[in-house]
């Protein structure tokens, strides 16, 4: 079996869908199962709205190939109400024209269904994964003993990944007990928390090996690549009650549901940090990457069956 991956995948700093999507393309490469032709291809994977039209294409002329379809985001709820026709004509072509849909949590197959999908197309539940010779934990890092290091970590500028939360810590928080690093794209600035411009993966790595809590006050999202890079380095986690992330920390970290909750969550990590340290479950990309071709080969065996 050949897979293809439809996207056009960005090199450096770029958004989670992204990266994974470029983790498991490596993978795919090491297992000798990736191809880079289309024609070629008896799998292709297409991911949300960016891959609509190629996925269309696709259909009409490789009949060949079966079609799996990524989604997770739910881009209303991130871009407003005018993005709901955008959602919906996902959603309208995963029922038409996918032979397998992949969600990335079950909070966006939840919003799937609010949005017409129909439950009865094949499809499967798949977390994504980061790329684990990169992200890893280092317990060596001699680290600042004297303040406790946080973190936050967002490509995006949207308003929906929390940074009136950040706002709020940096007039807030208790600077003689923590410092504050936020990697990315901000679009208001800070006098406390030191930022940093967007990084390559393997520079986020080591700044998140270096860091001792991970936070996250981003809303609705649907599988967050942030967090499965934090807790990948073995970082702890306080994040928002909001989209999958409760999905995602398991024992790991805490949930928050408003500004002053964030500081308590920080407060009740912070004092027991190695227990939620020894909290952390994730699967690498190895093994998603096998989640992906269990589902495939169960769409051939029900194809197969009728």
């Amino acid at each position: 079996m050949k897979i293809n991956i439809c996207s056009k995948l960005k090199d450096g700093a770029w958004g989670g869908g992204n990266q994974f999507l470029k983790a498991l393309k490596e993978e795919f490469i090491k297992q000798g199962l990736y191809t880079g032709s289309d024609k070629e291809a008896d799998v292709t994977i297409f991911n949300s709205y960016q891959d609509l039209w190629p996925l269309i294409k696709s259909w009409f002329i490789n009949k060949k190939s079966k079609i799996v379809y990524r989604l997770g985001p739910v881009f209303y709820l991130h871009r407003g109400w005018k993005w709901k026709i955008v959602d919906k004509l996902v959603i309208f072509v995963a029922n038409l024209f996918a032979d397998l849909i992949i969600f990335q949590s079950s909070w966006s197959y939840e919003q799937a269904l609010k949005l017409g999908f129909n439950k009865n197309k094949k499809y499967s539940i798949i977390h994504n994964a980061v790329d684990s010779e990169i992200f890893f934990r280092n317990e060596a890092i001699k680290k600042e003993k004297n303040k406790i290091n946080l973190i936050y970590t967002s490509w995006s500028s949207n308003p929906n990944k929390g940074f009136t939360y950040l706002d709020f810590l940096d007039k807030n928080l208790d600077f003689n007990k923590y410092q504050i690093k936020f990697i990315g794209n901000s679009p208001i600035s800070f006098k406390n928390i030191k930022t940093l411009r967007p990084l390559p993966s393997k520079e986020l790595a080591n700044e998140l090996r270096q860091s001792d809590i991970f936070i996250s006050p981003a809303k609705d999202d649907a599988c967050s690549n942030a967090i499965l890079e934090a807790l990948a380095c073995g970082l702890p986690v306080v994040v928002l009650n909001s989209g999958s992330n409760e999905e995602l920390i398991g024992g790991a970290g805490v949930l928050f549901n408003d500004s002053y909750g964030l500081l308590n969550g920080l407060e009740k990590v912070s004092s027991d940090i190695y227990t939620y340290k020894h909290g952390i479950v994730i699967k690498d990309i190895k093994a998603v990457s096998g989640e992906y071709l269990l589902a495939i080969k169960n769409l051939y065996a029900s194809i197969n069956l009728q």
